[in-house]
């Protein structure tokens, strides 16, 4: 059963310019994709990450779809410079524009939350708000102080559409 999620697009377009993410990767599919939250258990023992900036952290998705297979990354943010430490790959995100998806946590189990949750903006909310993806990255954006146990928390789902910049 699909659970209940508070899920709300937030009213502005966010223009962010390009920015490095560090981190752990892999490819999965809507078969693997439970194998996801076990990158983020490796991530955390290594930070704070060389040249990290702050400390809130993405899980940046690149290349694919849930069927045919996605690269999906656990990471921080780092200077623009930044090399990759030891065991983690850099990835270079590109200046766009996104729409902003929050999702704000029940407190219960975490996985099926971020399912539901893309289920909802891939199948609903973005035809509805007649937007375009651009097929830029997008990326899950966990604020300094997340916990995904504590309701009330939120994650914030930025998809990259077409718009001006």
């Amino acid at each position: 059963m699909t659970p209940a999620i508070d899920l709300q697009t937030l009213p502005d377009i966010l223009h962010r310019d390009a920015f490095r993410v560090a981190g752990l990767s892999g490819r999965f599919d809507g078969d693997t994709r439970g194998a996801i939250p076990g990158l983020w258990g490796k991530l955390i023992p290594l930070l704070p990450a060389p040249s990290q900036r702050g400390w809130r952290t993405y899980g940046l998705c690149w290349s694919g779809d849930l069927d045919q297979g996605f690269d999906y990354m656990a990471g921080v943010e780092v200077e623009s410079d930044a090399a990759a430490a030891m065991g983690m790959e850099v990835k270079e995100v590109p200046a766009q524009a996104y729409v902003v998806f929050r999702l704000t946590i029940s407190g219960g189990d975490l996985h099926p939350q971020m399912t539901a949750a893309m289920a909802e903006i891939w199948g609903e909310r973005l035809q509805a708000a007649g937007l375009t993806p651009s097929g830029g990255p997008d990326f899950e954006l966990y604020p300094e102080d997340f916990d995904g146990r504590r309701p009330g928390a939120y994650v914030d789902f930025c998809i990259p559409v077409k718009a001006e910049f």
